[in-house]
């Protein structure tokens, strides 16, 4: 069941969206969809994966997979887009992700663009958002074929675990300075639940400041390292720091790629798969 992840489509005479959480009706007001802008490098991957990339006319910065995805217009950041740039190339039709700055929403409904919000929060709202998007970009078919594989794989995946001796505690590191983890309503929470894994942050909101030093930290037996370093030594130094606190050599450090690790896009799955992996070695 759908819960209605388009949470806004402004309809300038473009595009329109009604129906039930179960069954959404996507109506062509003046014909398909040619022109779209991403304004989320997940999103933009979810449109290549599915081979609708011909509509895009721009993205923001850190699109970069695949590798075409590096020849879109650029709109400035995530985080800042350049809303005169966006109006220059004249999409019918932005999609933004709702985890973003609320001020981006706000700021483009001002513009009369046709704007989808899109939810990609929690896992299990990914394969519902690359439904969304198959529907927004007028090929339904392609949205439901990204479902059901998603879906598919993940059964693959929860059919081949065992279960740990002893449940894993697992911290996500995004940030050093200061350092940043993982708590809960994120995908990254529902991809440790769904590996058998405990959250060190569960009982904190989103992505949450933490010391080395809490006692929270020191129950800790799995450390994910998901944060872009700026050079292999300063990646050193901070698994050194983590070390520190635990002279047993009991803390187990994963390194991962935080382009697919932190991103809700199709790539997802493989990190999904190889952490449920890691956190039974």
């Amino acid at each position: 069941m759908i819960k209605l992840l388009l949470l806004a489509v402004i309809a300038q005479g473009q595009i329109k969206f009604e129906g039930s959480v179960s069954a959404p009706v996507f109506s062509k007001v003046e014909g398909a969809t040619q022109k779209a802008i991403s304004l989320s490098p997940a999103i933009t991957e979810i449109i290549y994966y599915m081979g609708l990339q011909g509509m895009l006319v721009g993205t923001t910065e850190h699109s970069d997979f695949p590798e075409e995805a590096k020849k879109l217009t650029t709109v400035g950041p995530y985080g800042r887009p350049d809303y005169e740039k966006i109006l220059s190339l004249k999409p019918n039709l932005v999609l933004v992700p709702n985890e973003g700055p609320q001020e981006i929403q706000k700021r483009l409904k001002s513009t009369k663009l046709p704007l989808a919000v899109v939810r990609m929060r929690r896992l299990n709202e990914i394969p519902d958002a690359g439904k969304l998007i198959g529907w927004l970009l007028g090929n339904g078919s392609i949205g439901e074929s990204f479902h059901r594989a998603w879906h598919t794989k993940l059964e693959q995946i929860k059919s081949s675990l065992k279960k740990p001796k002893t449940k894993p505690i697992v911290f996500v590191q995004i940030q050093t300075s200061p350092l940043m983890g993982v708590g809960q309503n994120t995908f990254i929470d529902d991809m440790i639940t769904f590996c058998g894994g405990e959250n060190a942050l569960k009982e904190q909101e989103g992505y949450a400041k933490s010391s080395v030093e809490s006692t929270l930290i020191k129950r800790i037996t799995h450390l994910v390292l998901a944060e872009h370093f700026q050079t292999p030594e300063i990646e050193a130094r901070t698994k050194n720091d983590w070390l520190k606190f635990r002279p047993k050599g009991d803390l187990k450090i994963i390194k991962v790629d935080p382009n697919t690790f932190t991103r809700p896009g199709p790539r997802l799955i493989k990190s999904i798969e190889q952490l449920c992996q890691d956190l039974r070695n």
